[in-house]
């Protein structure tokens, strides 16, 4: 809301040329709507070109405004002549009649969506496009009725648009045997390497191996019979031309038929794992180290605490991560821990330190000496991450 808020009280603040310099001939009160509309005009060619368009057409396309108007449609957008949707376009603006359609276009920053489009006429020869991006609702479509009234109304075939998504999606219906194979799109072969012509009609445990054993084909006759969705975060997947893992959702389609949409997701659940192992193996060195070691957010907070830190302060980690007051405790007396925060707060401004000597109070009250070194970390853009602070208690000077 507050976003929007200041959208709307930005443009009130323009002048009539500053608008137009931004978003084109566009009128004002479709600028903050909440769906994308784009004003055409007809060039000396009969192209149409872009005139205006709002924030919202931005967000969708990511495409600038000031950087596109006046260019011609099929130079945004190469496929709209094959696909139909340039045509329908034009005869929309000829024939000055309003068309439904969906049809997919390359958006920047990402893979091509897929958009619901209603064009209508407007004064002067322009044409006015209002759009949305529909690209999950088709792809994890739960009724398969729904998306066959949309692709009634779409100048596309089905299969383009089903071709378009880019998640792997399989149909299956139910026989004797079992589930079968009755299509996949050109996604769902590149990500399971399997030839349609060659999956059509085979039982569903051939296409998706080890069904059973990882409860894949209770799930799918489940779905069949009760009609809910259910989503499979991760699934491992294992054939002669394939091997990784993916996230599934599994949603009942027209009649009896059951559809499967899934998503590659090998690399993030490697990365997770190799990130575990990676974290699992440094907190040990760290709990190997006859040293304290902690560290510090930005805020003075602890967020790692080792056994040595725990044997010398006697305070568990779980007694002192995520909260300040150990610093009172192991600090009692208030004007020497401002001191010590003030160093700590020097620390996390940008200063190394080497050699720093505070004393502490253990939780059964000895004092000991520490001798601290401390540096910073950052992320690598710069960030501060925190600090990071080793102590040696005084005892094991040489």
């Amino acid at each position: 809301m507050g976003a929007q808020d200041s959208k709307v009280d930005l443009v009130e603040k323009m002048t009539p040329g500053e608008i137009e310099k931004r978003f084109g001939k566009i009128p004002a009160e479709y600028i903050n709507l909440p769906i994308g509309v784009a004003i055409f005009t007809l060039d000396c060619d009969g192209m149409l070109c872009i005139d205006g368009a709002n924030y919202m057409a931005e967000e969708i396309t990511g495409l600038h405004i000031p950087d596109i108007l006046g260019k011609k449609f099929e130079e945004l957008y190469p496929d709209a002549l094959r696909t139909g949707l340039l045509d329908t376009l034009l005869e929309s603006v000829h024939e000055k009649v309003s068309r439904e359609m969906i049809g997919y276009a390359p958006v920047v920053g990402s893979d091509r969506k897929v958009f619901k489009i209603k064009s209508f006429p407007m004064p002067n020869g322009r044409l006015g496009v209002i759009f949305n991006d529909v690209t999950n609702e088709i792809a994890l479509q739960v009724k398969a009725e729904d998306l066959e009234n949309e692709l009634e109304r779409c100048m596309t075939s089905r299969s383009e648009i089903i071709d378009a998504v880019p998640m792997g999606i399989c149909i299956l219906r139910p026989e004797a045997k079992g589930f079968v194979l009755i299509s996949m799109n050109p996604e769902a072969e590149r990500l399971l390497g399997i030839n349609s012509n060659d999956a059509t009609g085979r039982n569903h445990d051939v296409i998706w191996p080890g069904s059973d054993k990882q409860g894949l084909t209770e799930i799918i006759r489940q779905v069949s019979i009760t009609g809910i969705t259910y989503e499979i975060e991760s699934l491992h997947y294992k054939n002669s031309h394939k091997q990784g893992y993916f996230h599934l959702r599994v949603f009942p389609a027209e009649g009896s038929l059951v559809g499967i949409v899934f998503q590659d997701i090998t690399h993030k659940v490697k990365l997770e794992d190799e990130l575990k192992k990676r974290n699992i193996f440094l907190e040990n060195v760290l709990d190997s180290a006859n040293l304290w070691i902690n560290l510090i957010d930005p805020e003075g907070n602890i967020t790692f605490w080792n056994k040595s830190a725990e044997e010398i302060s006697g305070y568990s980690a779980g007694h002192v991560i995520g909260d300040k007051k150990i610093w009172d405790l192991l600090y009692p007396d208030p004007e020497y821990r401002d001191k010590i925060f003030s160093k700590m707060m020097d620390i996390l401004s940008g200063n190394s330190v080497q050699d720093f000597e505070t004393e502490i109070q253990s939780e059964n009250g000895d004092k000991k000496k520490i001798i601290w070194y401390s540096t910073n970390l950052k992320d690598r853009d710069g960030k501060l991450l925190g600090s990071l602070t080793v102590g040696r208690h005084g005892s094991m000077k040489k």
